[in-house]
C-alpha cells in the first residue's frame, strides 16, 4: 500500500537539544514535520516577522516549505519532532486552525499531559505491529491539546524577548526587577507572569541565574580575581556572591575555579571585601 493511502503514517521522530553555534540548513520535504518545544527558547522566522517560541509551543513545517528556525543563543531550545505523511493531516491541521500562513501553535494545558502523549508516540514507534494502529490515535490526541499561536501570545513573546535583552545588557549593574519592568512599560505582576509562562521561574531567579552563569564563564576563562568577578556580574557584596554561588553550584567560586584549571591571587591570599561605596 502506498504511504499516501494511510490516514496517518509516522515516518520518523526524535528529540533534539539544539546547538546555537551550529545553524542547520532547512530543505524541502514531501511530508509534514511537527516540532514541539519541551524546553528553552528559539525563533521561527517568516517573511513578515520573527517570533520567539518557548516551552509548550511549536510549529508545523508543511510539505515543500523551507522555513528558518533556530535556537536562542543563551537559552537554546529542546524540541520533539515527528515526520508524518497521510491524507488525514490536512483535516487535523485545519481543525486546529493551522495552515501554511499560520503554522505556529501552543498547548494551553499541563506540560505533563503533552509529555505523556509524546511518550506514547515514542512507545508505538518501537512496536512495528502496533504503530499503524496506535500512532494515529495518539497523534489525534496531540492535536486535541493544541491551539493556534495567537496574536496575544506573539505580543507576550516580544515583551519577554525585550526583558531578556535588557537583562543581558544590564546584569552587571545594580538592576532590579522593577527596572526590568520599567524598561518596557509593564507592571511587575505582568513581568512575573511572562517569566513563569516562558521559563517557569521568576524574573528575580532568572537574573540571579544569569549572573551566576556569567561568573562561571569568567572563572573558567580568565584569571581575574573572584572579588572582581563578583562585582563585574552585578553583585555588590562578596559574601552574598559566595553564598548564592554555593547555593547554585554546590561549591565555592574558588573551588569551582580550581576544578576548571584556573587560579588567581585570591586563592592564595583569601577573598578581599568589595570596595566600599559601590
Amino acid at each position: 500500500m502506498n504511504s499516501q493511502d494511510f490516514p496517518l503514517m509516522l515516518l520518523g521522530l526524535g528529540w533534539e537539544r539544539a546547538d546555537p553555534t551550529r545553524l542547520l540548513e532547512t530543505f524541502s520535504r514531501n511530508y509534514y514535520r511537527v516540532h514541539f518545544i519541551t524546553g528553552g527558547t528559539g525563533y521561527y522566522r517568516t517573511i513578515d516577522e520573527t517570533t520567539l517560541l518557548a516551552e509548550s509551543e511549536g510549529f508545523v513545517i508543511f510539505p515543500g516549505e523551507t522555513p528558518q528556525y533556530y535556537p536562542h543563543e543563551d537559552r537554546p531550545w529542546e524540541y520533539f519532532w515527528m515526520a508524518i505523511r497521510g491524507k488525514e493531516m490536512e483535516s487535523l491541521l485545519s481543525g486546529c486552525d493551522l495552515s501554511r500562513a499560520a503554522p505556529m501553535f501552543r498547548s494551553p494545558g499541563p506540560m505533563g499531559e503533552m509529555r505523556r502523549i509524546l511518550a506514547d508516540v515514542c512507545a508505538t514507534s518501537i512496536i512495528p505491529a502496533a504503530v499503524d494502529q496506535l500512532f494515529p490515535y495518539y497523534l489525534r490526541d496531540f492535536f486535541k491539546n493544541i491551539e493556534p499561536f495567537s496574536k496575544k501570545s506573539k505580543k507576550n513573546s516580544v515583551y519577554f524577548e525585550q526583558c531578556l535583552s535588557y537583562i543581558a545588557d544590564h546584569y552587571d549593574s545594580a538592576v532590579t526587577v522593577q527596572d526590568i519592568a520599567d524598561s518596557i512599560n509593564i507592571d511587575r505582576t505582568y513581568l512575573y507572569k511572562l517569566f513563569k509562562k516562558h521559563l517557569g521561574i521568576s524574573p528575580q531567579a532568572y537574573l540571579l541565574n544569569y549572573r551566576i552563569d556569567k561568573a562561571c564563564d569568567l572563572l573558567r576563562t580568565t584569571a581575574r580575581s573572584v572579588t572582581d568577578i563578583a562585582y563585574s556580574v552585578g553583585f555588590r557584596d562578596y559574601s552574598d556572591f559566595s553564598r548564592q554561588f554555593k547555593a547554585h553550584r554546590k561549591i565555592s567560586p574558588t573551588t569551582y575555579r580550581q576544578m576548571n584549571g584556573k587560579t588567581d591571587e585570591e586563592t592564595l591570599l583569601g577573598a578581599a571585601p568589595l570596595p566600599t561605596g559601590v
